[in-house]
């Protein structure tokens, strides 16, 4: 299979597995948030933001790195597993060692500390899982992880559903979604068991053995860990701000369900991260000049979609809002109006993918950190005057920094152009985008038309303004023809 078709395929089935996990959480949101409220449901949020930063002690980076280095060479594939499962297990208990402690620090009801419990466990299960998932990215084999995630998403609204028909404690529910993850776990296993371990040697030499021992491993997933520790920043660390800054906890709740709905938003650029990590590390190694034509086209459809889909978000936080959360949660459109903008970040998750590639983590650690200390500062010096809304608008300045310093390096260290010009078009579409919504909402036309006229002036720009090359639109127009007709004869040769 070519490379592009390679591509075309895990996107697909990757694209099929995060629209399933969207589509679930949207519905498990929305059932539980109006079951339980503003402020139970900061307390939710507040235990997982707590409970996913304590998490990076037991990932470490691991995931990243197996599927950088199985993705090189296959044959290294269970001895890695083995030694990743090995140490995650020996970290969970100091995790939860790590927990207890925060946890009783806060002086909480024993409602409230059972809660933390339960979504750790849950983090846990989904951490032991996703070192099985990372082989199968590594072997490009995204539908087994897809496939399982559907079945997990299945089970976990289904007992949600019931749950709250039944009027169970909000811990119950928990309980009956940390089932539905060890579902999945089993299921994965099995389907590792029989892909992966009756098809894969763990044979390899002396030589290779002595590289893999656990502090060669360590050294190399470090800068893979420190990356992570600066990513969760934008979902987790703000949480974590705004609670230390003892906001209430109703405002807790309500900032926490702005940033789940700008979470779920930001899994669509990150399928491109997914997939091109293990698919363009060997095209960069096979042909770099391959390679530079990718990543040039590939950047210019994310910056087009990405700054445009963010301002159209946006402009219709309310739609959003009401649909997933109800009339409870009516506080958090303002905030999700900011957060929507973090979309701009997509070409963030191709710079990302392109540092792990030239191995150059540590300069993309250096480019986070200094988001990082844009967005605590930012954090520390106006939500205690303005409340959340600035918890929301340091989240967008650390993106915006970002995406002003990232790329620089990146062309200057693969010799290429940066498309200057390609860029401004995308500014300027995006503000003629803004304008007109805001015309659009002023005089407060409805929604729908108001989507369509956004609609209509999107393309009257893109067709304009000229984004792509006459060349590579109409390439992947008959690129997308050609897969289609193909499906289509299949069909009736069948």
């Amino acid at each position: 299979m070519s490379f592009t078709k390679k591509l075309f395929k895990n996107t697909a089935w990757l694209t099929l597995g995060q629209v399933s996990n969207v589509f679930t959480s949207f519905f498990w949101v929305a059932i539980i948030a109006r079951y339980i409220g503003p402020e139970l449901y900061g307390i939710y949020g507040y235990s997982f933001s707590v409970a996913s930063l304590l998490l990076l002690m037991v990932n470490f980076g691991f995931d990243q790195y197996l599927v950088l280095n199985i993705s090189k060479n296959k044959n290294l594939t269970l001895i890695l597993w083995k030694k990743i499962l090995k140490y995650k297990l020996y970290a969970i208990p100091i995790y939860f060692i790590f927990l207890t402690f925060l946890i009783f620090s806060k002086h909480w009801s024993n409602s409230y500390i059972l809660i933390i419990y339960l979504v750790a466990f849950s983090l846990i299960i989904e951490s032991l899982t996703s070192i099985i998932v990372s082989v199968f990215h590594s072997h490009q084999l995204m539908k087994y992880d897809v496939w399982t995630q559907l079945i997990k998403s299945f089970f976990v609204l289904v007992l949600s559903v019931i749950g709250v028909q039944l009027k169970f404690d909000f811990k119950i529910i928990l309980l009956l979604n940390l089932v539905a993850f060890l579902i999945r776990l089993s299921i994965i296993y099995l389907l590792f068991k029989t892909v992966i371990i009756k098809n894969f040697s763990i044979q390899t030499n002396q030589n290779q053995l002595s590289e893999l021992r656990y502090v060669k491993i360590i050294k190399e997933s470090f800068p893979l860990f420190l990356l992570s520790i600066v990513g969760i920043i934008y979902s987790n660390l703000v949480v974590l701000i705004v609670e230390w800054l003892n906001v209430p906890l109703k405002d807790l709740g309500v900032f926490v369900a702005a940033t789940r709905l700008q979470n779920y938003l930001m899994l669509i650029p990150s399928i491109l991260y997914t997939v091109i990590t293990p698919a363009f590390s060997s095209l960069y190694v096979e042909n770099i000049n391959d390679f530079k034509d990718k990543f040039i086209y590939a950047l210019k459809l994310l910056y087009f979609f990405s700054y445009i889909f963010a301002v159209i978000i946006s402009l219709n936080a309310d739609l959003f809002v009401h649909i997933v959360y109800g009339n409870k949660f009516e506080a958090a459109i303002p905030l999700f109006a900011v957060q929507a903008l973090m979309l701009i970040g997509g070409p963030g998750y191709l710079f990302g993918s392109t540092m792990l590639i030239i191995n150059k983590q540590y300069v993309s650690l250096l480019f986070y950190s200094l988001a990082l200390i844009i967005v605590i500062c930012f954090s520390l010096i106006f939500i205690p005057t303005f409340g959340v809304i600035a918890a929301c608008l340091a989240m967008v300045s650390g993106v915006v920094a970002g995406q002003i310093i990232y790329p620089v390096f990146i062309f200057r260290r693969l010799k290429m152009k940066f498309p200057a010009l390609f860029l401004l078009k995308v500014i300027i579409t995006s503000l003629s985008i803004f304008i007109i919504g805001l015309g659009a909402k002023y005089f407060q036309l409805n929604m729908y038309y108001r989507n369509i006229v956004l609609l209509i002036s999107l393309f009257i720009l893109f067709f304009t303004l000229g984004f792509l090359k006459e060349k590579e639109v109409r390439s992947f127009k008959d690129f997308i023809l050609l897969r289609f007709n193909d499906k289509f004869n299949s069909v009736f040769t069948k």
